[in-house]
């Protein structure tokens, strides 16, 4: 049960979400974001009841399925259903495109939407296509997914440019002039060292946890959060079971699952797997927290399409037990305040401006 002290700091806080893919059932099956449906991880129903101020809703096009020349096409569909969405529905949920924007929705009573692309290979290699995703709204962009680009390397596919290409420097750079966060998230090690040494404002990995507590390849070293630190950017914990819980991630390597492989061996052995709890989403937090300080530490869930949620976290209306076994380890309200949103406000108004 979530205490009264938990709940009341909960839904007066600004909670910010940095990273959901539900955008994919309103694109390729019609559904409604409005409409509470059983199966689904994230709906406007279920943030409200989440206490949910402000969702990052990604634009994902697979590259293994998918060809160079649906890229852009793609990527322009999941921002127009995102707009749809929008008017659709506009005494519930507006566009955001800066912290004020988040904040002013908050005090409206509405639910924030911020349009953010995963995988740099979505801009087809052109500085002028990304210019126009930053007209539409999208407010970050991770430079990678998994898979490597045509000018910079992902975390779980063959480095061919040793991190960033010229060209991937210039799109830093271009992130940067224009007011699109630079996310680290899935970039492989040496694009990220590559990218806070080319960019001048801060980053975010909007979801990734710690290779300390789990060692799969998405998550982020020590040395990593420190960097993140100190370039005033902020790490988000994502809720992928493989990627919190080290006994998980060893129990489907045993089983061949690994990286984004094995989808349908994922489920047909899910019955068997020993999920995480909610609470340890927090370790990561906390240990987020004990490296990288208080003021660079966020949520970024990854909601939409998990194959499976942490025991406890299995939507986004189970937030609020984030706040409560925060409260439960002694942290104070300023502190829990800055976890759940206000680290991400920071890093958007540094980069896109108030």
């Amino acid at each position: 049960m979530v205490s009264q002290w938990a709940r009341e700091l909960h839904f007066s806080s600004i909670v910010v979400d940095t990273h959901s893919d539900s955008l994919v059932w309103t694109l390729d099956e019609g559904e409604d974001l409005a409409d509470d449906l059983a199966h689904r991880q994230l709906t406007l129903p279920r943030m409200r009841a989440g206490g949910v101020t402000a969702q990052f809703m990604a634009a994902w096009v697979d590259p293994g399925r998918l060809g160079p020349e649906t890229y852009v096409r793609r990527t322009l569909d999941f921002i127009d259903a995102m707009h749809r969405t929008c008017a659709a529905h506009p005494d519930q949920i507006e566009l955001a495109h800066t912290a004020a924007d988040v904040r002013r929705l908050k005090a409206e009573g509405k639910l924030a939407a911020i349009l953010c692309i995963e995988g740099g290979h979505s801009i087809d290699d052109d500085l002028a296509v990304l210019r126009m995703y930053h007209r539409l709204g999208v407010r970050y962009m991770t430079l990678t997914w998994n898979n490597t680009n045509n000018w910079a390397d992902g975390i779980l596919d063959e480095a061919r440019h040793g991190g960033l290409s010229d060209l991937g420097r210039a799109v830093v750079r271009e992130m940067d002039r224009l007011g699109v966060i630079v996310d680290v998230s899935h970039a492989s090690v040496e694009t990220f060292w590559d990218a806070l040494e080319t960019g001048s404002k801060p980053v975010m990995a909007s979801h990734s946890s710690c290779t300390q507590l789990c060692a799969h390849l998405r998550n982020l070293n020590d040395d990593q959060l420190r960097a993140i630190a100190n370039n005033g950017g902020v790490a988000c914990v994502t809720y992928v079971p493989q990627f919190v819980s080290e006994g998980l991630r060893l129990q489907l390597e045993e089983l061949g699952v690994t990286g984004t492989e094995g989808e349908a061996t994922f489920r047909q052995v899910s019955g068997e797997l020993v999920l995480p709890a909610y609470t340890e989403i927090v370790d990561h937090v906390e240990h987020m927290i004990n490296v990288a300080g208080i003021d660079h530490v966020g949520l970024g869930s990854d909601f939409g399409v998990l194959l499976a949620a942490p025991v406890g976290m299995e939507d986004c209306s189970r937030v609020p037990w984030v706040t409560e076994e925060l409260v439960r380890r002694g942290y104070s309200d300023d502190d829990i305040r800055k976890v759940l949103g206000e680290n991400v406000l920071r890093v958007m108004e540094a980069v896109i401006g108030e």
